[in-house]
């Protein structure tokens, strides 16, 4: 890969969008060395399943009061394209079940069970494909 100036772009918005992957979770900052893309090994991905179960059966229930039927059509198309992308690759599977799932905790209209659940959900699904 280039360096920032070959890819004609400033380090202040390459570091920002670096600082925004590791609030998702997705990259790793350690002082004086930069930064390193999340590895997850199998009791990484055992142990965000046993906390993103309980908070995506939250966000469910708290959906079901407030769907509208454009929510709910909605939500049948996403179910609809992930049940479709099984017979693709990994990785579109993947990032299907992440659209399906981020509507679901949109729905649930509590901001901070999106914030949790996106911090454990995000890193959960793309990590899949690898």
């Amino acid at each position: 890969m280039g360096s920032t100036a070959q890819l004609g772009v400033s380090r202040g918005p390459v570091r920002e969008a670096l600082l925004i992957l590791e609030q998702e979770g997705l990259v790793v900052h350690n002082q004086n060395r930069g930064f390193s893309i999340l590895t997850l090994g199998p009791e990484d991905r055992r142990g965000m399943a046993k906390v993103r179960f309980p908070l995506e059966a939250l966000a469910l229930e708290l959906a079901k009061s407030r769907a509208t039927p454009e929510d709910i059509a909605e939500m049948e198309a996403l179910a609809i394209r992930l049940v479709a992308s099984f017979g693709e690759d990994l990785g579109t599977c993947a990032r299907e079940d992440l659209a399906f799932h981020e509507k679901l905790w949109e729905l649930s209209g509590n901001r901070w069970l999106v914030i949790a659940l996106k911090r454990v959900g995000v890193p959960f699904f793309l990590w899949t494909i690898i």
